[in-house]
């Protein structure tokens, strides 16, 4: 049953990303003229009456084949650091590795309130399309280099022509936690309400206590460090001390009292 099951869900993503595409690019059909290489615009070369003694090798016509080296685009690359990172997004546009690419993309639909589905989601290629059940032509398709991790943008459809989502949202403490370093870093006692009201103000989603809280700590762990790792470390710190010439260092155990738990 769990078979089936990955079968059906596999076969109807596959649907959806076929269905997308044609909705994207429309039936399109290219003809293509070739042209008789030995036509009238040949016959007047080839034509001996006026050569004036000149006699060709061959009557044959030869084609060369064109070659198909591109010349190689300046690459432009993706910085989550930016301001707004996720007003980048472009066509050609490369990432360093595949955790950047999903990044990217849960920025730019946090930002605008929307909800996107993987249609594939691995190492080498990550397709992404709108999870509403309507007709919105957003997609994303990204793919690694060959030879390398970097990833790059293949085909990009912007903007999303649904509706603004806020039931579910890619909101989670990790991501409260980068985007709010800096507001925890300034004031390490704000208070939790503080972080659920900026997130609705800015955002328009209503997040959990407890997510809020999850999202604090991770940030006060990146800015102030894990205060369990920095203990482990006072006997390293103790040595580095003693290594200067006349330096003297102690370090001394509080044991609690009664029983610790």
């Amino acid at each position: 049953m769990a078979s089936a099951a990955r079968r059906a869900e596999s076969k109807a993503k596959a649907t959806k990303a076929r269905m997308l595409k044609q909705r994207i690019a429309g039936t399109k059909e290219d003809a293509f003229v070739i042209s008789d290489s030995c036509s009238s615009d040949m016959k007047d070369i080839n034509d001996s009456s006026d050569d004036d003694g000149v006699q060709f090798i061959s009557q044959r016509c030869v084609l060369k084949n064109k070659s198909k080296a591109k010349a190689l685009k300046d690459r432009v690359y993706y910085d989550e650091k930016e301001k707004d990172a996720h007003e980048q997004l472009e066509v050609d546009m490369c990432f360093l590795n595949v955790r950047e690419v999903r990044k990217a993309i849960e920025d730019y639909h946090i930002a605008y309130t929307r909800n996107f589905t993987y249609l594939k989601n691995n190492q080498e290629r990550v397709v992404a399309c709108c999870s509403s059940s309507g007709t919105c032509s957003f997609m994303f398709v990204s793919s690694i280099i060959k030879g390398e991790s970097t990833h790059c943008i293949r085909q990009l459809n912007l903007p999303h022509t649904c509706g603004t989502n806020t039931d579910t949202s890619r909101i989670n403490s990790a991501w409260i936690a980068k985007r709010y370093e800096d507001l925890i870093r300034s004031d390490p006692l704000i208070e939790i309400s503080v972080i659920q009201d900026t997130i609705m103000r800015e955002h328009g989603v209503e997040i959990s206590k407890h997510m809020a809280y999850r999202g604090k700590n991770k940030a006060l762990e990146a800015v102030q460090g894990d205060a369990d790792l920095q203990y482990a470390r006072l006997k390293d710190y103790m040595l580095t001390v003693m290594e200067n010439v006349g330096s003297r260092c102690s370090v001394a155990t509080i044991r609690p009292t009664g029983d610790p738990q």
